[in-house]
């Protein structure tokens, strides 16, 4: 294996023949580099002492490149990081706040209070669309108040329960069902000239007598 023995000060590079070493000091830096021999001290007499005009413009040129983009991506890093300080403080500074509002250091002194804030408030991002669901349904047959104290019941039982999504889906569907079981209710007394009482036990002794009804039942029990 050939060795490369030919050395460039400039870049650091090395060569296994001399002609390519020069041919590289002169393409790449103006003749501007020193070329060696490193085994026999060798040096290359194919140099500049002092740098072209040329040179010297596209070296200023490349620097002032380098100066810029270095300041860019100073500025930007710096741009990000403050950022990213400005970021993390506007949270702690929220959870704090959060924190204060509710009293959770008095909750639990045990447990820690960014595991309390994570676990509050993911809970929260869960059953949050279903609350808003069955305040939309309550609003369809409910006063305000009357919506408000069944919502606030309802929220206060789905958390105490061991799955809060899955309590409160039941408590959409069943409002869900409710609203229907209205409704058709409704159309019915209204067709028929009965009462709504008489329409949904109409509606209660139809469902029942109908053969889905019966077959469900029937599986259930056998």
């Amino acid at each position: 294996m050939v060795k490369k023995v030919y050395h460039c000060t400039k870049c650091e590079k090395t060569f296994s023949r001399k002609f390519n070493a020069e041919r590289h000091n002169e393409l790449k830096h103006n003749s501007l580099a020193i070329i060696y021999n490193k085994e026999t001290n060798w040096t290359s007499s194919k140099r500049r002492t002092k740098p072209s005009i040329n040179h010297l413009k596209n070296g200023q040129s490349s620097n002032s490149s380098n100066r810029s983009s270095y300041a860019n991506t100073t500025s930007t890093t710096e741009k990000e990081a403050t950022s990213n300080n400005s970021s993390e403080n506007n949270k702690f500074e929220t959870h704090s706040k959060i924190s204060k509002e509710f009293n959770f250091n008095g909750i639990n002194s045990e447990i820690k209070e960014e595991n309390i804030f994570e676990t509050v408030f993911k809970i929260f991002e869960k059953i949050s669309p279903l609350i808003d669901e069955i305040d939309k349904q309550l609003s369809s047959y409910q006063d305000p108040f009357n919506k408000m104290k069944t919502l606030s019941e309802l929220i206060i039982f789905v958390l105490a329960s061991s799955n809060p999504v899955k309590a409160l889906k039941e408590a959409r569907d069943l409002q869900r069902s409710l609203i229907g079981f209205n409704k058709a209710s409704e159309f019915i007394a209204i067709s028929r000239s009965i009462s709504k009482k008489n329409a949904q036990l109409l509606l209660q002794s139809i469902i029942l007598a109908a053969p889905y009804s019966k077959n469900k039942f029937n599986k259930q029990h056998s």
